[in-house]
């Protein structure tokens, strides 16, 4: 019995799987054109194709068809952790920025005339490092409830921001009142003595 193996591309992936992404081949050609076979995140060039290649990343919030680019699989594994949807995306600026260049080239959105975009590589050391700080400071925002809504103490405007988004509007402003109400009580106790 003879197995046909489907075909791969110059990339090293099967033909089969850029139409998971809703690509067309030609598309696929444009998106493997573009990035010169190296990682458009951070330009790293594998060494082999295939298993330890390029991947295609896509922007979770919007689905498979909105396919950002083609990365290596350490940008895509950091990636994956600063996209976490259990990490509250409104806890300050995370290392995320270090892949700002990469977020503004996004295939799908296909921007005509990029200016400003400068294309700085992803320091990956420095990424390193930033993530561990920033995990670190964070580290109560991993929560296992999906309810829970974790705000950091030292940082009132966004604490107040994260609550503005968690809460419905009539609760968000009764919190206010009430924490309005605390603070008059306390100059009120300040004033008397």
């Amino acid at each position: 019995m003879h197995i046909r193996r489907k075909p791969k591309h110059e990339s090293g992936i099967k033909c089969d799987v850029h139409k998971i992404y809703s690509l067309s081949c030609e598309d696929y050609d444009a998106l493997w054109e573009r990035s010169g076979g190296a990682c458009e995140a951070c330009g790293f060039e594998p060494d082999s194709r295939g298993r330890l290649g390029l991947v295609i990343d896509h922007d979770h919030k919007y689905g498979t068809a909105a396919v950002r680019g083609l990365i290596c699989r350490w940008c895509n594994t950091a990636l994956g952790v600063l996209e976490n949807p259990d990490v509250h995306p409104a806890f300050g600026p995370g290392p995320g920025g270090s892949f700002r260049s990469y977020l503004h080239r996004a295939w799908f959105v296909r921007v005509a005339d990029p200016k400003g975009v400068t294309d700085q590589p992803v320091d990956r050391a420095l990424l390193d490092r930033e993530i561990k700080e920033w995990r670190k400071y964070n580290k109560a925002l991993f929560s296992t409830d999906p309810k829970a809504a974790l705000v950091p103490l030292d940082k009132a405007a966004v604490t107040a921001r994260i609550l503005r988004e968690e809460m419905n509007h009539h609760a968000f402003a009764a919190l206010v009142r009430a924490v309005n109400a605390i603070a008059e009580d306390a100059k009120e106790k300040r004033a008397a003595r």
